[in-house]
């Protein structure tokens, strides 16, 4: 049976059609999904960046929300991720003393060049002035989230997915532990449950979007599962 599922994150919705795990009635032998392990980590992590991405979508608003770069000054560098996860926790603590109801997200990683050690975070009710001040221990750059993001095939308005894979990405396996550090109150994305569809889909046959919405992603797998992207449209 094929079925299809919608997943609403703010201003993005998804659509998945897909068959249902044991509706055939015909038993066929399970196919090879992947060659090795590392195919197998590949598709994890796939999936644990999408689940990533929703969480951005879900919880932040362009506008308001900000994206910050916070660096640590020459006087506090630090060489080990260690230490910075120890400094990150205390970064953290004293924002949700000093603000109990925001949100925010924050990654570690190395710059390209300079191989320093920084973090990035993405937050929601905190003014840039305050994040300044409680980090004390280098430079801040914080800018509002766009409502308009650019890529090569046109405008995906509020759609940060490029912004989530590059934090996603910051995490290497010299940091161990969770990719990013999150408050709590964060809400989930809206998924629907899966029902019937009987009409055939494709890529080249999408799915119609939703009122106000327009498609920015759509592609198909071997395996029959297929995939849209819908972002909703900001003038």
């Amino acid at each position: 049976m094929r079925v299809r599922r919608r997943i609403d994150a703010g201003c993005v919705t998804e659509i998945e059609i897909y068959t249902a795990a044991g509706a055939t009635k015909k038993k066929r032998r399970p196919r090879l999904r992947f060659r090795d392990e590392a195919e197998r980590a590949a598709h994890r992590d796939r999936i644990e960046l999408q689940a990533f991405t929703r969480l951005i979508h879900a919880n932040y608003a362009a506008g308001r929300s900000l994206y910050s770069t916070l660096t640590f000054a020459d006087e506090a560098e630090v060489y080990s991720f260690a230490e910075a996860k120890r400094l990150r926790a205390n970064f953290a603590r004293r924002l949700r003393r000093a603000y109990p109801a925001a949100r925010f997200v924050i990654v570690l990683g190395r710059g390209k060049n300079t191989m320093r050690i920084h973090a990035h975070m993405i937050s929601d009710g905190i003014p840039a002035a305050e994040i300044r001040k409680i980090w004390g221990a280098g430079l801040t750059e914080s800018r509002p989230l766009r409502a308009h993001n650019v890529y090569e095939d046109g405008d995906h308005g509020p759609d940060w997915s490029a912004l989530a894979a590059y934090l996603w990405r910051h995490w290497t396996p010299e940091q161990g532990g969770h990719h990013y550090l999150a408050t709590r109150n964060h809400r989930p994305a809206e998924r629907e449950a899966a029902r019937e569809v009987k009409r055939e889909y494709s890529p080249e046959r999408p799915p119609k979007p939703p009122r106000g919405y327009r498609l920015v992603e759509a592609y198909g797998t071997p395996f029959g599962y297929q995939y849209y992207k819908f972002v909703k449209i900001i003038s």
